[in-house]
């Protein structure tokens, strides 16, 4: 049996999710290969069939642990074969540390922290979805490739495992040892903390601090690692502070649905209204359907706008969980006649969740098939994980293949895409609607080499294309990135120059003038008493030390390195030595 705990927010998302978990049980119980052509007839031969339970995690790591503790200890004979959860990094990790404790396989379609990929400790965690790692490595090549001068980004991330992860996975893609040092991207971080036992529970306070922050800098692009009840807040301060809006860019993190802002409206001329024009969404995805309409996607999305009515009914009964800490089983989505179906204008299409969990019902599923082919008379946890990872196949999110290093997919076999929301003001409202503005391109044939050189796919840029007749729109409402500014590069001002020149000249003068008459006079009785050498090496310490002078006037007016920089305390550092130990 498998246990999903699905976001806890009874939204029409998490609604998607299930389905496509629901969907891919329904096909490899009962072998319809019409998405993965690996389960086509499975059924006939191989015994392997899911039964599924529900349990809402709420969002929450308290609830999510307590629920699956719950599941254990009422059934100890017969435990969950896999647990699938859970949407958050912060609550999957912590019932990632408990089922490894149990062996249990836990597959998570959309937790990305990167705090994940260490195989040391969540042994049994794995996903079919790109670790942020990966979409920091999409985000920063993007940024370089539609602004290659870029060398600032400001990151406004929440305080958790996700956005802390994220926030270090950006820097060290954007300071990777790859690229060279002068075309590297300083990260500055600011984050802002919340209740992390309901995400929903906004600190004002903390937001304001932590926008202030970015403010106080010549930032002008920056990346939101935060989630959809923080999206307002946020860009309302944004906004107050003078960082968005025209002349701004912001990017956010797949925390911020672009659900959310489709078709969200603000009063024209709000600060929301024009916080929000522009605003960017970096996320996975599980692909987008082909001309040809022969890809794993395009074969997911038929069958998936092919659901019945039936289908709906029996997820209303069966995908949502028996009830919550609240009491009340009505929160959850209901779906209702036509909800898939594209003729009659259904309202809800394929969710990233569902097409990764559907792979990775898919690939449990062949796992476990593999294993009782190759004499496995009964599944041990360990050995359902071990053959999970080694699975390959061609499912709707594309070519599957996990890397063994950190039981994660690789960003080079990954979707990524850029969502662009764009305004229009009518009657006084400005109402946004989200489209796809920019895409990876899919997966070549090399993702399995890439996948077995994980070296050499890291070194590999991760190329962006723009939609057809679609260009980004940014926050000034056109289609080119907005410069960089360019700031006070903080130089010393020309007169401080001269005179430490002059300063400089007049020492050395002086030195020099002391060194002459200490040689001509170096024979004399009274300067013999003295040691002339020893007031050699204190004339040639002050010189040195002095010529720190020389060194701290070097600067760049770019953003080059300054070698002298190094110089400086060696020079002074030697300088007052000599001058002093020969005292």
């Amino acid at each position: 049996s498998t246990v999903l705990v699905p976001r806890g927010n009874g939204g029409i998302q998490a609604y998607g999710d299930a389905a496509g978990f629901l969907l891919g049980i329904h096909h490899f119980n009962n072998g319809i290969g019409n998405v993965v052509r690996e389960i086509d007839g499975i059924n006939n031969t191989c015994p392997v069939r899911f039964v599924v339970d529900f349990a809402d995690s709420e969002s929450s790591q308290t609830v999510a642990v307590e629920n699956f503790s719950r599941d254990i200890c009422t059934h100890p004979d017969r435990p969950p074969a896999a647990l699938f959860s859970a949407w958050r990094s912060a609550v999957s990790i912590p019932l990632a540390v408990l089922s490894s404790v149990y062996a249990i396989p836990q597959i998570s379609p959309l937790s990305t922290s990167t705090e994940l990929n260490d195989v040391t400790q969540y042994r049994y965690f794995a996903r079919l979805i790109p670790s942020d790692a990966g979409t920091a490595r999409a985000t920063i090549d993007y940024l370089r490739s539609r602004s290659p001068s870029l060398r600032h980004l400001g990151v406004l991330y929440v305080n958790d495992a996700y956005g802390s992860a994220f926030f270090q996975a950006l820097s060290e893609s954007a300071q990777s040892e790859s690229t060279p040092v002068g075309d590297r991207i300083n990260v500055l971080g600011s984050p802002f903390s919340y209740n992390v036992a309901s995400y929903a529970d906004i600190s004002p306070r903390e937001i304001r601090i932590a926008i202030r922050a970015l403010a106080d800098t010549s930032i002008r692009v920056f990346f939101g690692v935060f989630y959809d009840v923080h999206y307002e807040l946020v860009m309302r301060t944004a906004f107050e502070f003078g960082i968005a809006g025209p002349g701004y860019t912001w990017i956010l993190s797949d925390g911020v649905s672009e659900s959310y802002l489709h078709k969200r409206s603000y009063p024209a001329g709000s600060p929301l209204a024009i916080a929000s024009q522009g605003i960017g969404i970096l996320k996975a995805e599980g692909g987008r359907e082909t001309v040809d309409g022969n890809r794993g996607y395009d074969r997911f999305s038929r069958a998936w706008y092919g659901q019945s009515d039936d289908s709906i009914d029996y997820y209303n009964c069966v995908g949502r969980p028996p009830n919550n800490t609240a009491g009340d089983p009505s929160i959850y989505y209901q779906g209702g006649p036509g909800l898939f179906s594209r003729e009659d204008g259904g309202s809800i299409a394929p969710t990233a969740g569902s097409v990764f969990v559907y792979d990775s019902v898919m690939a449990l599923g062949l796992a476990a098939c593999g294993l009782l082919k190759d004499g496995k008379g009964q599944i041990e946890g360990t050995d359902l994980f071990a053959a999970f990872l080694r699975q390959n196949f061609e499912g709707a999110s594309g070519r599957v293949v996990i890397d063994a290093a950190t039981h994660s997919r690789d960003a080079v076999s990954a979707f990524f895409v850029l969502y662009n929301a764009n305004g229009q003001t009518v009657d006084g409202v400005t109402t946004f609607a989200v489209n796809t503005a920019s895409h990876t391109v899919a997966a070549s044939a090399d993702t399995e080499s890439a996948a077995a050189d994980p070296d050499a796919a890291a070194g590999t840029s991760i190329l962006w294309v723009d939609m057809n007749a679609t260009s980004f729109v940014y926050a000034d409402g056109t289609a080119t990135f907005p410069p960089p500014p360019e700031g006070d590069k903080n130089l010393i001002p020309r007169g401080l120059l001269i005179a430490g020149y002059v300063l400089f000249a007049v020492a050395a003068f002086a030195i020099i003038v002391c060194g002459v008459w200490l040689y001509l006079h170096r024979l004399k009785r009274q300067v013999k008493h003295r040691q002339p050498p020893l007031l050699g090496l204190v004339l040639l310490g002050c010189l040195i030390s002095t010529s720190t002078i020389l060194a701290l006037a070097q600067e760049s007016s770019g953003d080059g390195p300054v070698p002298a920089c190094m110089v400086s305390p060696w020079l002074y550092s030697v300088g007052f030595c000599l001058t002093f130990a020969t005292l």
